[in-house]
């Protein structure tokens, strides 16, 4: 595992109502199965490539969504796009009919990334990837838990891919041991560079509520 030498800019307190489904008392061990494969939306910007660094989320910022996939919807917004999982299949136990969880976050606010709990044992992802296949950095991100980790201890695991393979041999960590509404701040301007993909996962729920990307 890759540990990089940045530590939490801040953590604060963020006041969203997390979703009460997901507040694990134990850290699971989830194989993923069945994972979509990373999306391209039909839509693409037509805007010029904008190489200097962008922060999300914003509501100046226009956006083409994709909810066609079983357990996610991805949004394209300037250039990149968001693959983030959704637990469509949950049925509340009400009936066997699929009512999906609602969002604690939605845009423009940030993104809800949801564990999947029903059809697949998947951890809470966000995948962010360019429809031009351009490598680019994240260089800054912010993410506020949706459940409490402070039993077990947590990370968000970040893999950087490149032309479909990993661009180190494990995942970079950066510490989500808290309770539900904690945010985490992170400097990556030395650590995510120059991959095409990257993927965030967190045993539980969790919102990505600000980064910065750049070509």
């Amino acid at each position: 595992t890759v540990s990089p030498t940045q530590v939490p800019i801040s953590t604060s307190s963020f006041k969203t109502t997390p979703s009460p489904t997901v507040s694990p008392t134990s850290k699971p061990t989830i194989i993923p199965t069945n994972k979509p494969s990373k999306l391209t939306p039909t839509l693409k910007p037509t805007a010029a490539v904008i190489t200097g660094p962008i922060v999300f989320f914003s509501s100046s910022q226009s956006i083409i969504t994709d909810t066609t996939a079983t357990y996610s919807n991805t949004l394209t917004s300037m250039g990149y796009s968001f693959q983030y999982e959704q637990d469509k299949l949950f049925t509340g136990g009400i009936s066997s009919t699929p009512i999906g969880r609602s969002n604690a976050v939605v845009w423009p606010q940030g993104l809800h990334a949801q564990a999947i709990t029903t059809g697949a044992a998947i951890p809470a992802t966000v995948t962010i990837f360019r429809p031009d296949n351009r490598p680019f950095s994240i260089l800054s991100f912010t993410a506020m838990l949706l459940c409490n980790t402070a039993a077990t201890g947590a990370d968000f695991e970040i893999a950087a891919i490149l032309q479909g393979n990993d661009l180190v041999n494990s995942p970079f960590v950066y510490g989500a041991t808290g309770y539900a509404h904690n945010v985490f701040t992170y400097d990556t301007s030395t650590s995510l560079i120059g991959a095409d993909t990257y993927s965030f996962t967190l045993f539980c729920d969790f919102a990505l509520t600000s980064i910065t990307l750049s070509l």
